[in-house]
């Protein structure tokens, strides 16, 4: 065997794969398991690991781009792939040295990885369910790039890691990522741009080292100036700086070339980083390129990860139809709004506001002309109030408001929520409705009720109280106004509970 006897397992904890994985411990080799692509990429940077095994099941549509990822490293090592489709797996056969047939046993593994010598493209054969049988080829036909000393390796690798941790916070995500990308190219200037949402425009959404008085950030047309035509080709260009790029414009630039990488996942380019300056007035290399590279590729992954989460995390918080917050999110906000409202010894208000008449109106118009109504009614309440309002669809044609901050109508030393309050309803009741809804013309109007912690009530349960015996009394009243639970009288109590 050879004497490069560590190897990474991309599988996931099945106590067969363990028993296998255990074996080869036996049997010296150093085993490094992870479930994770990207952890596997990892590990074979930071160990320079002799061999690969991979569970096909456990790839996904980055299957190519990861395997050839693998097959460019500069160790280059021995791919192992096992499959429980054969046609699937017969797609690989161009990136990988060897393939299994699933289930794969101890001695198949072994054989497989002792099998590694210098492979003729001869020797080619087809997966069968049974034993190993190696699909094989030459090495591609690529440039050795040296990358670096240690440290600087295990610098790449720290890097991917963190930004792997960061998948929940998007804005930090890109700070840190531009960080880490001076870092590893040493330059003194970058910015990091992503395409927007019609996918036409790179704009940039963080820079660092630029002078005060630089613009605001511009946008690049895809295909246009250096950067869209990196994005637009998905290929990465280390460019020398010669006069023609000089005299083109006062770009700023320092240094005898830059660099412009792709952020690339799942075979879609989503931005470019532009690094430019390098410290001393260096020359940036193919070894800055080839580092940069692969964190581009950490950074396009983790990204696209922390978009996906943003979208699922919109999915468990925010309403559909009116997209303001659901019923589950302002649950949890309310516990946090009132603990904070008891330890600090400030107020808070619950505003309750339910469109007046609506079922009537839902009845003899419909449920589709009854949801546009309550998607403009959200629109009018979102545009309104502030920021740190908690406004919420709370079912149907009700919304419920936390206003942190805010006490009774006239109390001292806080805002008051009648401003808020009136000018919700007010807006609402001169709303032209007939814009979205023709049968709506003037019969849209609110009614509100409102109590405050502490001078209302002394916990959760009897705020909601105060507040719907506010919203009653405006019922009850006339609708279209706003009652306040001070206002709130020992025959409301009665009412309620009766």
């Amino acid at each position: 065997m050879t004497e490069r006897r560590e190897i990474v397992v991309l599988s996931d904890p099945e106590p067969q794969i363990l028993d296998v994985t255990e074996k080869l411990r036996a049997h010296g080799w150093r085993v490094h398991v992870t479930h994770r692509p990207y952890e596997a990429a990892l590990f074979m940077v930071q160990h320079r690991a002799h061999s690969l095994f991979i569970r096909e099941h456990l790839l996904d549509e980055n299957t190519q781009d990861f395997l050839s990822q693998i097959r460019d490293l500069e160790h280059r090592p021995y791919v192992v792939l096992s499959h429980h489709n054969q046609n699937s797996a017969l797609e690989h056969t161009s990136l990988v040295d060897c393939i299994l047939a699933e289930p794969v046993s101890f001695d198949d593994l072994r054989d497989a990885l002792e099998y590694d010598q210098p492979r003729v493209e001869e020797a080619a054969s087809t997966p069968t369910t049974m034993g190993a049988s190696f699909a094989t080829h030459g090495r591609p036909q690529s440039v050795e790039i040296d990358l670096g000393a240690r440290e600087r390796r295990e610098q790449i690798v720290r890097a991917c890691c963190s930004l792997s941790e960061l998948e929940r916070d998007r804005e930090l995500l890109i700070t840190q990522a531009l960080e880490f990308f001076m870092d590893v190219t040493q330059a003194s200037r970058a910015s990091l741009m992503l395409l927007d949402e019609s996918r036409e425009n790179l704009e940039i959404v963080r820079r660092q080292g630029f002078p005060r008085h630089t613009p605001s950030p511009i946008k690049i047309k895809l295909g246009e100036d250096i950067a869209g035509t990196v994005c637009l080709r998905g290929e990465p260009l280390l460019i020398e700086v010669d006069d023609r790029l000089k005299t083109k414009s006062n770009r700023g630039y320092r240094g005898p070339s830059f660099l412009v990488v792709p952020l690339r996942c799942r075979a879609t380019t989503i931005g470019v980083v532009n690094l430019t300056n390098k410290a001393n007035n260096g020359r940036f290399t193919q070894e800055d390129l080839r580092i940069a590279m692969m964190l581009a590729d950490q950074t396009a992954i983790t990204l696209a990860n922390a978009d996906t989460f943003a979208d699922l995390h919109a999915m468990t918080v925010i309403d559909p139809l009116t997209h303001l917050y659901n019923r589950r999110h302002f649950d949890r906000e309310l516990k946090k709004e009132l603990e904070r409202a008891r330890r600090y010894g400030r107020r808070l208000t619950l505003a309750l506001l339910d469109i007046d008449n609506f079922k009537l109106f839902n009845d003899i118009n419909g449920y589709v002309t009854g949801d546009a109504i309550i998607k403009q009614v959200g629109l009018v309440l979102q545009e309104n109030f502030r920021e740190v309002d908690i406004v919420t669809r709370w079912g149907g044609d009700e919304f419920a408001v936390l206003l942190p901050d805010t006490g009774s109508p006239g109390g001292a030393g806080s805002m008051t929520p009648s401003n808020f309050i009136e000018r919700v309803r007010s807006a609402v009741d001169g709303a032209d409705f007939s814009t979205t809804v023709p049968e709506a013309a003037g019969r849209i109007t609110l009614s509100a009720g409102v109590a405050t912690y502490p001078l209302d009530c002394r916990n959760e349960a009897e705020l909601f109280r105060e507040a719907n015996l506010a919203l009653a009394r405006a019922k009850k009243e006339g609708n279209n106004r706003t009652c306040y639970a001070r206002d709130n009288t020992d025959d409301d109590t009665l009412e309620a509970s009766g």
